[in-house]
């Protein structure tokens, strides 16, 4: 399955190569919108979030009510994943906060968990008509993911 992301920073859709030089820079997130409206799924990653150098909440929130977004950036506290999840984003991508100390940091895990389960009990009217997917809690890969359900079985 192909999942297309929208990358943002300082208020604008962005494309970086390797992370660091950018390819692509659109003040307007539309052309965007309109351009993965077909899609079942999209990845949205605040790298200003990420970065710890403030974030596009709104545009995250305008993103989120129009297409089925998962978001990434700047999740290192249940608070945080509340707001995303609260602002109409289906899930989460919480990779490095997930960590403490080289292994799955479990309480985190659990208190996000809990955190994309209250919010898919309370979410807006978009959320719910579309079921493409419920919330929920995801990170980098599939390995790093059998890993945290592993240790929270434990």
């Amino acid at each position: 399955m192909l999942i297309p992301s929208i990358d943002l920073q300082n208020g604008h859709v962005v494309q970086l190569v390797q992370g660091e030089k950018l390819a692509i820079e659109a003040p307007d997130a539309e052309p965007w919108i309109q351009r993965f409206s077909r899609f079942p799924r999209v990845q949205l990653i605040d790298l200003d979030a990420a970065r710890g150098r403030g974030d596009n909440a709104a545009i995250v929130g305008d993103i989120c009510r129009r297409l089925p977004c998962r978001v990434g950036g700047g999740i290192r506290s249940v608070e945080r994943a509340r707001e995303v999840l609260g602002s109409g984003a289906h899930a989460v991508i919480a990779s490095s906060a997930l960590f403490r100390d080289g292994v799955v940091d479990v309480a985190f895990a659990r208190s996000l968990a809990a955190a994309r389960r209250s919010a898919s009990t309370q979410s807006s009217t978009y959320v719910k008509s579309r079921t493409c997917w419920p919330p929920m809690i995801t990170s980098g890969s599939p390995s790093t993911m059998r890993r945290i359900h592993s240790q929270m079985k434990a």
